[in-house]
């Protein structure tokens, strides 16, 4: 378990280093949200906005979220974003869980595996 634990804490600190990366090179914008995907998983339903925004020269840009979001979101609503100028398709959804829940998740995953195995 120490192996993968030591991976896994790699990853998540990889992931950590690219994610603060991008919310340095990043600009905040407001967005729309045009339409949300559902994918059914299980016994659950998760639904995963495509959002669209103008860029800082006024051009409308467009991406499809990873990170779902919740039920009161519809379409219509406005929604805060993040992207990087040069690549208008590097976007976020400007939320705590979308911009850093896999490298903490990654990174506690991984700590634990660690840890145990040290036992």
């Amino acid at each position: 378990m120490t192996a993968v634990g030591a991976i896994l804490l790699i990853i998540g600190l990889l992931s950590l280093l690219r994610r603060t990366t991008f919310v340095i090179q990043s600009v905040k914008a407001v967005g729309v949200i045009k339409s949300i995907e559902i994918r059914k998983r299980r016994n659950e339903i998760e639904r995963f906005p495509h959002i669209e925004f103008k860029n800082m020269q006024g051009e409308a840009a467009e991406f499809r979220s990873n990170t779902g979001i919740n039920k009161k979101r519809k379409i219509g609503d406005l929604i805060n974003i993040r992207y990087i100028p040069m690549s208008d398709s590097k976007a976020l959804v400007d939320e705590i869980l979308s911009i850093w829940g896999l490298p903490i998740v990654l990174i506690f995953i991984g700590s634990m595996g660690l840890y145990g195995g040290l036992q």
